[in-house]
Formats: structure tokens, sequence, C-alpha cells
């Protein structure tokens, strides 16, 4: 744990640059990150793909595991323009992030 918390804001940096994210006021979020938890906001398929890398890389560098058991991606966009599934990480209706729960 130690070591990850030395990564975690240059892994952030990477992610924050490469996703689109939503606005929130005049702010883009993308990620939020708090001790070895990670939570990422994405609009496309692609965003799901720069994280996949990103996260592939960062294992490598950090030779530290992604949980994909826990590692889940919650798609509020209705369908047809939903996410498919994109294997490891799981869709879920509803996600727990920094203590709040968003459906």
């Amino acid at each position: 744990m130690s070591q990850f918390v030395l990564y975690i804001e240059p892994l952030l940096q990477t992610l924050h640059s490469k996703l689109n994210g939503i606005s929130v006021g005049t702010q883009n979020l993308t990620c939020i990150g708090y001790a070895d938890d990670v939570t990422c906001i994405v609009r496309s398929e692609d965003d799901v793909a720069g994280i996949h890398d990103t996260l592939s890389a960062f294992t490598r560098a950090a030779t530290a595991q992604v949980n994909s058991a826990k590692t889940k991606l919650l798609d509020l966009r209705p369908e047809p323009h939903a996410l498919r599934q994109v294997p490891p990480y799981v869709k879920t209706d509803k996600l727990r992030a920094l203590g709040i729960e968003f459906m």
C-alpha cells in the first residue's frame, strides 16, 4: 500500500490527461483518488480503452495489480448509447465511491 501512495498522483494526472470526463460547473471531472481507490468518469468506450491502457502501464511500472473483481463501470447513458461490456471490467447499475453511492 505505501508504494502505491507514491504512484497515485502520477496515475491520476495521466488518467486526467487521457479522459474526457464530465463537466461540473467550470471544472472537468475525470477521476477521483483516495488512498488506493481510484474512480474514473468516462463518456465513451475510448475513455475505457484509455483507462485500460493506462492501468496496464501502471501495473508494469509500479509492479502493482489492479483488482479486476473490484473494477466496475457505471454507465449513466441510456441504450443504445450505453457502453458494451468491456472485459476485464464489470458493468454495474450502482457504484460506491468515497462513501457516496451513485445509481
